[in-house]
């Protein structure tokens, strides 16, 4: 989980130093554009060509074929960084029910008991969402996921109720359950703040 908030808050950064550098770019082209720009202070005014004689004499320079074939080595590690980093996770595999005493025996797919857990969730007048799912990590199965609760719930009790439902979760799977849900408690007109 916390390798993932890296990831976020770097694809958070990154963006936000995009968006600030084509904001000052284009804010520039305007100003250079409607002739905002005070005149000499070394930039073409409207309409003048701009010449950058060290530009264009690059291509014909000997490192000109390194450098492009380094930045794209970096380009591509930085590209497969990025795809492994936003992979989903593992998924739970099919899981045999406890009891089962046939040859072939009976099998539950995780997803369907997670949308139940959820559904049994969302069912409380005090729940407006939840998103339940499994991982597993360390060997053992963890529920994971978030619910959003109104505002003035009871945090002891509706954990209470996540507690109830994890505990029911795992008598269905037939195996040891640990639990990881984040409580959102919306307050009116306010951002959410995350109770765990």
């Amino acid at each position: 989980m916390r390798g993932r908030r890296r990831v976020v808050g770097a694809d958070r950064a990154l963006l936000t130093l995009l968006g600030l550098v084509l904001l000052v770019a284009g804010a520039g082209l305007v100003a250079l554009a409607s002739g905002w720009l005070p005149a000499g202070a070394g930039l073409p005014g409207p309409g003048e060509a701009v010449d950058v004689p060290a530009v264009a004499d690059a291509p014909d320079a000997t490192w000109w074929p390194v450098a492009c074939a380094v930045a794209a080595v970096v380009l591509v590690l930085v590209g497969l960084w990025w795809l492994l980093a936003h992979r989903p996770g593992p998924r739970t595999a099919a899981t045999s029910l406890p009891g089962s005493r046939t040859r072939d025996r009976l099998r539950v797919v995780p997803d369907a008991v997670t949308r139940a857990a959820s559904a049994e969730l969302d069912a409380d007048p005090r729940v407006r969402s939840a998103a339940l799912g499994l991982a597993e990590e360390h060997g053992g199965l963890v529920l994971v996921g978030r619910v959003r609760v109104a505002s003035r719930t009871d945090v002891a009790a509706l954990g209470a109720l996540v507690d109830g439902v994890a505990h029911d979760t795992a008598r269905v799977l037939g195996r040891d359950l640990s639990g990881r849900v984040h409580l959102a408690v919306a307050r009116r007109g306010a951002a959410e703040r995350l109770v765990e």
